[in-house]
């Protein structure tokens, strides 16, 4: 009933003698409607939409109780939740114990980055397994780059990203997994996620949506 309020509030005049009849009798549907609405305007003061309390706050019932506590507790937000929220035992093809502590490993390292709400959809949807396979990129290195810059221009300052890109590769390998801890971790990976969206700038080609 409530799907069928929320098409009703985006497209309150159709054509009826067309399509698939309907699963309710458009009187209820549009008394639903203005009810749900009325008592939206009183409770939330207009800032929750009937789209939004269908789609997004009345699925919460559903929600496993880590990912409504840490909603409740203002570590995520609504639509973070929704995210967490995907990764069940069916989904993951886990046991119900393997999928919450998925969830809150996920979760901990949201919270530890500071990841923005796109960077936690992207987590997800590579613990479901829903992202592209990506083909291996054959390109120069960086050093090549910086090169054939030189070579072509010795004054163009542009070889200098490439140098430092490729130092910062370099620097990669002698970097041990245990000298990776605490503040020293989280301060790295917070430049790590700046530098990736300047390069993403940078990049300027069209992305996914997310």
């Amino acid at each position: 009933m409530l799907e069928s309020v929320r098409h009703h509030e985006r497209r309150p005049t159709v054509d009826e003698s067309r399509g698939r009849p309907r699963r309710w009798p458009r009187e209820d549907v549009v008394a639903v409607a203005e009810k749900l609405r009325t008592t939206l305007e009183r409770k939330t003061g207009g800032r929750v939409s009937t789209s939004s309390f269908v789609s997004l706050y009345l699925p919460i019932l559903r929600y496993p109780a880590d990912v409504t506590d840490a909603l409740s507790e203002g570590e995520i937000n609504i639509r973070e939740a929704t995210y967490l929220a995907r990764l069940t035992a069916e989904r993951l093809k886990s046991t119900p114990r393997e999928a919450r502590q998925a969830r809150s490993e996920l979760l901990k390292a949201h919270l530890l980055t500071k990841g923005s709400q796109s960077s936690l959809r992207r987590r997800v949807k590579a613990a479901l397994g829903e992202l592209p396979e990506e083909e291996p990129r054959r390109g120069k290195s960086g050093r090549q780059k910086a090169d054939e810059l030189i070579g072509r221009n010795p004054y163009d300052a542009r070889h200098l990203f490439f140098e430092e890109i490729q130092q910062l590769v370099e620097a990669m390998r002698q970097v041990e997994p245990e000298n990776l801890k605490g503040k020293k971790l989280v301060e790295i990976l917070r430049q790590v996620d700046r530098l990736l969206n300047m390069l993403r700038r940078a990049d300027g080609r069209k992305r996914p949506r997310k």
